[in-house]
């Protein structure tokens, strides 16, 4: 089992900006950070919604990223629609070239765009699915209320948090052997969205009915060890902030070893060390609503 992800109170924080800043800077290594685990999740999120959408459904991949989302949705979906739409123009880059890749164009429409203020119409999607972002904006309740706005009656609205995540328990681990004067890192505001009373309540407040909360499971996999700490010590060059460039330097080997002592959850699809693929787990809040 991975390790719960909730940081003490003495753990020094990386706002959510910085974070959310980085994107921006680190497109081309996100698919490995990130994209080896949202995908799978997004599977989950289309397949929870099976039940609520029309034959031809017509979605609202919000906060796309490289568009997680957007493919799981057309995989189960062939006939369907997507207006994918996040505020960094690298990441619509990214999934403008996998929509001219997969010959998307009729299905697809990508937009730079803030979640917290679409520039969309009323009652325009069957369903608007916010994966792994809600933490990241300002004003979460104003980009809930701009979801109900642009749903059709009755549509639905899913949203994914994190529950128990790898990243935050391995990186104190490597921290201790890199920096370990220091508090252990964490992101500031994230621990409230592991609680689905928090997602409850801003459901509710903006304007949803049958409000329900759910967990997913899934494991981020790699062909190995090294593919595995490569992943993971993306996110924590991020993590470190304003560590110096020496201390960065040593994440990936420092992380490979934490990896190697197996204290932290990890994964063997064999069994057998040393073959086959290696994971870890990440458990999820899956929040939905529907609009009255």
């Amino acid at each position: 089992m991975a390790t719960t992800a909730t940081p003490s109170d003495t753990t020094a924080e990386v706002s959510r900006r910085q974070i959310l800043t980085s994107f921006t800077s680190t497109q081309d290594d996100y698919e490995t950070r990130m994209g080896t685990i949202t995908r799978p999740l997004a599977t989950h999120i289309i397949s929870s919604l099976s039940h609520t959408l029309p034959h031809s459904p017509h979605i609202h991949d919000n906060a796309c990223g490289t568009g997680a989302v957007t493919s799981s949705f057309l995989s189960q979906y062939p006939n369907g629609k997507v207006t994918a739409t996040d505020a960094s123009p690298l990441m619509i880059s990214a999934l403008y070239a996998t929509i001219q890749r997969n010959d998307w164009n009729s299905k697809v429409s990508a937009h730079v765009m803030d979640s917290q203020s679409l520039n969309l119409r009323d009652d325009s999607f069957d369903a608007s699915v916010l994966h792994c972002s809600i933490w990241f904006f300002p004003d979460p309740l104003a980009a809930v209320k701009a979801i109900y706005r642009t749903l059709r009656k009755p549509g639905v609205v899913a949203i994914t948090t994190g529950k128990e995540t790898p990243l935050t328990p391995i990186f104190s681990l490597v921290q201790d052997q890199i920096k370990p004067v220091s508090p252990s890192i964490g992101v500031s505001g994230f621990n409230k969205w592991a609680e689905p009373s928090t997602l409850i309540e801003l459901l509710t407040e903006a304007g949803f009915g049958d409000v329900d909360v759910s967990e997913i499971e899934e494991v981020q996999w790699a062909d190995d060890l090294e593919g595995l700490a490569k992943a993971l010590s993306g996110n924590f060059n991020i993590m470190a902030g304003s560590w110096s460039q020496e201390e960065k330097g040593r994440i990936a080997e420092v992380t490979r070893g934490v990896l190697e002592k197996g204290e932290v959850g990890l994964i063997r699809e064999d069994g057998v060390e040393g073959t086959g693929r290696v994971g870890l787990t990440w458990r999820m809040l899956l929040a939905r609503g529907v609009k009255p």
